[in-house]
């Protein structure tokens, strides 16, 4: 966590300000993290993988696309768009 963090606040730093995302994982387990240059904020753990899930797609997207929907609004966000600077 304390690399993620670090490397977060120096995206933030490097980037003007906004707000910056990031990932903690064990591959099953994970949670997105914010920075505003603040304070960081912390999701709780949600889990997006699990055994037989490939055949079990309808479970996976009403209960499991959590992180595709995290990823959506953090790109979504400003995450991969440079702002024009005038």
């Amino acid at each position: 966590m304390k690399q993620c963090l670090l490397s977060m606040k120096d995206m933030r730093d490097n980037n003007r300000g906004g707000v910056v995302y990031g990932f903690l994982t064990t591959g099953q387990d994970w949670q997105m993290l914010s920075y505003d240059g603040k304070e960081f904020r912390l999701t709780e753990i949600f889990q997006v993988v699990f055994q037989g899930m490939a055949r079990k797609k309808k479970r996976w997207m009403e209960g499991y696309s959590i992180l595709v929907e995290c990823m959506l609004f953090a790109l979504s966000n400003g995450g991969i768009v440079e702002k024009e600077v005038k």
